[in-house]
């Protein structure tokens, strides 16, 4: 079949195909490049403001260990009442961060884990 075909119609058949692999090519990166934009959209939008509120919530917990190590040094009776009240900051804080972290849009598999989680983090709570 190619061996009777003119030259001109071999080199056209040949870039079309070139073309064709092009244009294949290109929709593919492109449906690629959506679907990568999708997943980073997913993470600025709900993943990123999860974990800065789980990280705020934790450091608000070591927080609050400070305050409690400070409470029960007997050198430091003097600051008890700045303690205190350093205590109920991070308690504060705390509750806040979690509460911010419950009203964040998850998944299934996240609401299901917390779900779990959340009464044994009100149990420790202070």
């Amino acid at each position: 079949m190619f061996k009777e075909m003119k030259l001109g119609n071999k080199v056209v058949l040949g870039i079309g195909m070139a073309m064709f692999v092009a244009l294949a090519m290109g929709a593919v990166g492109y449906s690629g490049t959506q679907a990568v934009g999708r997943g980073v959209a997913e993470i600025g939008e709900n993943r990123l403001p999860s974990v800065e509120t789980l990280i705020n919530a934790r450091a608000g917990v070591l927080s609050a260990w400070v305050a409690v190590r400070g409470l029960i040094n007997k050198r430091m009776a003097d600051e008890y009442h700045d303690y205190y009240q350093a205590l109920e900051r991070a308690s504060a804080d705390v509750d806040a961060q979690l509460a911010r972290y419950a009203s964040l849009p998850s998944d299934e598999a996240e609401k299901r884990l917390w779900t779990e989680a959340e009464p044994k983090v009100k149990a420790a709570s202070f």
